[in-house]
């Protein structure tokens, strides 16, 4: 299984939902089928505005139950081999991308919907204050989101993998909540360029 965690357009075509949709069809698509996996998993990003845009369809046309080797989730989610898996893209407001930003009591709202036993959650940001996660290479500013974070410490979630945070300090941060305790993962492989930085995680999981 391949997870993509959103902000899947090139930044040559920010803001330019049609374009973005072009690329979509004529260039994503086609690059998901070359990945050698079952399946793939997508959620969207705060750059993703021609996904907003299309959401509803989006979720119809790559469904769970549609067959595609592709699997779109917003606030939704699937079994796949024992896993249970949900994916939510939503974001704090940023500074100039608005695509599925929130303020703080529609997150809450959101995030309100997140089971509560989820083996796999994929989101696009991550939760803040997280051991380093939640800040670049660049700054010590944390950029998650407190209202995830709170979601989080009260569901049993073992892993959550996250991306929105460019060149983030750290990549796996182990949350202790008390009780139990949560693998959190950023994935962002590019910086705020959309240059590489490094390539994808890979993640075992004991099912």
């Amino acid at each position: 299984m391949a997870v993509i965690c959103g902000d899947i357009f090139p930044g040559e075509m920010e803001r330019e939902p049609e374009r973005q949709g072009k690329w979509f069809l004529s260039d994503f698509l086609p690059w998901a089928e070359q990945i050698e996996c079952e399946r793939i998993i997508l959620i969207a990003g705060n750059h993703d505005y021609w996904i907003e845009a299309n959401n509803q369809i989006l979720l119809e046309e790559f469904a769970p139950s549609a067959g595609h080797k592709l699997v779109y989730l917003c606030d939704s989610g699937l079994m796949f081999h024992g896993l249970q898996i949900y994916g939510t893209p939503w974001v704090p407001p940023p500074a100039r991308n608005k695509a599925f930003a929130l303020e703080k009591v529609e997150l809450k709202e959101k995030f309100a919907q997140i089971p509560q036993q989820v083996d796999l959650l994929i989101t696009h940001t991550v939760p803040n204050n997280c051991n380093g996660l939640d800040c670049t290479e660049y700054e010590q500013r944390l950029w998650g989101s407190a209202e995830l974070r709170e979601a989080v410490e009260i569901r049993h979630i073992d892993c959550l993998i996250g991306g929105h945070i460019h060149a983030p300090k750290e990549t796996v941060a182990l949350m202790d909540w008390g009780d139990h305790h949560t693998t959190i993962i950023n994935a962002a492989c590019c910086d705020n360029h959309k240059e590489p930085l490094r390539k994808p995680l890979r993640i075992c999981f004991g099912v």
